[in-house]
């Protein structure tokens, strides 16, 4: 997988006139990248890997707050607290 050349600069850098090169250089690159299936499957397991971050950052709070009744206060400590064991245990 080769990424240099996705976005050259043509042009004088110093004059301002630079103008990044994305076209049809840029979408064959992409072409190629996603006939890659080792590539395919890096980029679905961070797409997972985040979507579930995003989910559990949004869905505490309605969690704790709505269905366990703790406070905002008690629920900032909670989640500080797992933040805290998850980068423990990262280690």
């Amino acid at each position: 997988m080769q990424l240099d050349g996705c976005a050259e600069v043509k042009g004088d850098v110093t004059s301002g006139e630079a103008v990044p090169k994305f076209g049809w250089e840029f979408g064959a690159a992409m072409g190629s990248w996603f006939k890659d299936r080792s590539f395919i499957g890096y980029a679905l397991t961070v797409c997972f890997i985040l979507g579930g971050s995003f989910a559990y950052v949004a869905g505490t709070p309605f969690v704790y707050e709505g269905i366990y009744g703790v406070s905002p206060q008690v629920f900032s400590v909670l989640f500080g607290v797992n933040g805290l064991f998850l980068h423990v245990l990262r280690r």
